[in-house]
């Protein structure tokens, strides 16, 4: 993930998570630390969320043995962030960014397909 600052002024956010869906059931999710971007910087890290059959995967959808079978598992991955703005200590703003991604994942071939993020 990334925080891209275009601001004159630096971007605060607090903790926050990311969730991993199969179907429409959460199966697991990450935490996203905290942390600030200075003025017109860019923030990058990474977050990395485990999976597991034995988890909420074999709660989520019937369909799951059938998808796993086949080698091709759609799922969805959703994360919010919410920002403080904050310039020359006198102007705050409060924004949320969003990101919700959907994409194919081929067992067989370990390849992402049909990736879109909004």
């Amino acid at each position: 993930m990334s925080v891209d600052n275009n601001n004159f002024g630096r971007l605060r956010f607090g903790d926050s998570t990311t969730a991993v869906m199969y179907g429409n059931v959460t199966v697991d999710g990450g935490r996203i630390g905290g942390g600030r971007a200075m003025a017109r910087e860019d923030e990058r890290w990474n977050v990395t969320v485990e999976v597991r059959a034995s988890g909420g995967l074999l709660r989520a959808s019937g369909n799951f043995s059938g998808d796993l079978s086949e080698g091709l598992v759609e799922h969805r991955s959703y994360a919010k962030l919410v920002v403080r703005v904050r310039v020359m200590k006198v102007v705050h703003r409060k924004k949320s960014a969003f990101m919700n991604c959907t994409m194919h994942l081929n067992l067989r071939t370990q390849q992402i397909k049909h990736l879109r993020c909004r």
